[in-house]
């Protein structure tokens, strides 16, 4: 499941912080119980973790609702990946921002994502 949409945010973190947003309120409507939430975005992750201090103030009421969000899920769990391990979602991003590709895709991902999704299965570690 993958979704691509464009929000207002004054800078980086704080498009990551609606973003993560978005996604914990889809798997909290979907009745997920058991997910793992990846940003390339160290400090977000760290205060998803943690609670630790933003260097970006504007995304703080952004991540104060993820982590109440999250806390209500014992199984969920947020984690840094750098950008060079999920391509496929940073090619969705940049879809989205350049080309307005936005929308909400079941099990048939865009095509611009499937070569990043089939070499992330091939090189994956069990």
């Amino acid at each position: 499941m993958g979704r691509g949409t464009l929000k207002r945010a004054i800078n980086v973190e704080q498009a990551e912080a609606w973003a993560m947003l978005e996604a914990m309120q889809i798997a909290a409507s979907n009745g997920w119980s058991n997910v793992i939430f990846e940003t390339n975005n160290l400090s977000i992750s760290n205060f998803l973790q943690h609670q630790t201090s933003l260097s970006q103030w504007q995304c703080l009421s952004l991540l104060r609702n993820c982590v109440n969000i999250c806390n209500s899920y014992p199984m969920w769990s947020c984690e840094f990946v750098y950008r060079s391990c999920n391509k496929a979602a940073d090619a969705l991003a940049k879809a989205a921002r350049k080309q307005n590709l936005c929308g909400m895709w079941w099990g048939y991902p865009p095509n611009l994502v499937i070569p990043y999704i089939n070499h992330d299965v091939s090189n994956m570690f069990i």
